[in-house]
């Protein structure tokens, strides 16, 4: 009787969480790195150090990486992504979608603000231009990441900042920190996952391997590599996932 209940009940935990899979909402998020070229400055010791773009000098320059990362288990068409800053330049831009020889292009709407028609370009679209780029991006399929990488400078010294803006049906963006990876998957979660793992085992080994000393090393040594299976929890996870999503 008692297997029976347990039986329900998980049935019913399954079918919630699947519910709850299919139902989740369209979740993009993105990762913002920048890492230094170089900086202006002169010191007593070392001399003078000029930093210059294109025979412009310059304070600083950075090259800053946005990677936007389809984090659902839908895949996206049309999205319209906005890249700007309110404290730094852009200068030039490398784009495309990982695993694709695909280069992001301008949205129609925002080559319209650039054209100039011949002429020099305006006062406010070299701001714009400076500040902001708008890109359509055709399709972005589940786990697949879109990357927009900038040279860019920062007038006020410091690092500069990068943030991203989509606007599409369905799809909520969330900003997150990038993390160091482990096995492909980052290193926290995989430390949690695999720490789970081992002492579940723990809790397993400790009703048949005896003497003590054994089990203690067992677990010592586990705890060495305890992010390996971590990763490969949650790449099975996330294939199943993705299993259900199709």
């Amino acid at each position: 009787m008692i297997e029976l209940v347990l039986a329900a009940v998980l049935g019913g935990v399954v079918t919630v969480v699947a519910e709850r899979i299919l139902k989740k909402r369209g979740l993009l998020t993105y990762s913002v790195e920048h890492s230094t070229v170089g900086a202006a400055g002169e010191d007593p010791v070392f001399g003078r150090v000029e930093v210059s773009w294109n025979g412009n000098p310059l304070s600083n320059l950075f090259v800053s990486t946005v990677e936007l990362v389809n984090a659902s288990l839908s895949d996206f068409e049309g999205i319209e992504v906005r890249v700007f800053s309110r404290d730094a330049i852009l200068l030039t831009e490398k784009t495309g979608i990982e695993g694709t020889t695909r280069v992001l292009e301008w949205t129609e709407e925002y080559q319209a603000k650039l054209h100039t028609a011949g002429g020099p370009a305006a006062q406010h679209q070299i701001d714009l231009h400076s500040s902001q780029r708008d890109y359509h991006v055709p399709t972005l399929n589940r786990g697949q990441t879109a990357r927009f990488s900038y040279l860019t400078t920062s007038a006020q010294g410091a690092s500069p900042s990068l943030w991203l803006d989509v606007v599409h049906p369905g799809v909520k963006l969330k900003y997150r920190v990038k993390l160091n990876l482990a096995f492909g998957v980052a290193q926290p979660v995989a430390g949690i996952v695999g720490l789970l793992i081992g002492v579940a085992l723990l809790l397993l080994a400790a009703q048949f391997i005896q003497p003590g000393w054994i089990l203690v090393s067992a677990a010592f040594g586990y705890g060495l590599v305890a992010q390996l299976p971590g990763a490969m929890a949650v790449h099975a996870w996330r294939r199943a996932r993705a299993l259900v999503g199709d």
